[in-house]
């Protein structure tokens, strides 16, 4: 899947916020599936500079979704040494590190598993 995902999702996200649909009356108004549509509504609504780095680095669809799930899962209620995981997985993802799926998945593996020197 190419990075126009992003501007896919900045384009779903406008239509909904707009015409005030719902994601179910707004997948099939655009004739997608209600799980695609949240997904693309989950990508618009993350920071400007993980949507930017997936623009420039061709980060996949699914490292920036399962990004998105593990911070929401170990920023709030997370130690301070998973925040710093997170922060770390955040910045690989900007400056190009991690860019697929794979990578993402076995650097933060890595990262959460181990004793960090961080």
């Amino acid at each position: 899947m190419s990075t126009s995902y992003i501007n896919t999702a900045e384009l779903v996200l406008s239509i909904k916020n707009s015409k005030g649909l719902s994601e179910r009356k707004l997948a099939y108004r655009l004739d997608m599936s209600k799980s695609q549509v949240h997904r693309y509504l989950l990508i618009a609504r993350l920071p400007e500079d993980l949507k930017k780095a997936a623009l420039d680095h061709g980060t996949e669809l699914y490292t920036l979704l399962k990004f998105r799930e593990d911070s929401r899962k170990y920023w709030p209620l997370g130690s301070t040494n998973q925040r710093k995981i997170i922060e770390l997985l955040r910045r690989e993802i900007i400056s190009g590190k991690i860019t697929g799926y794979s990578l993402y998945k076995g650097r933060s593996r890595e990262l959460l598993a181990g004793p960090s020197g961080i």
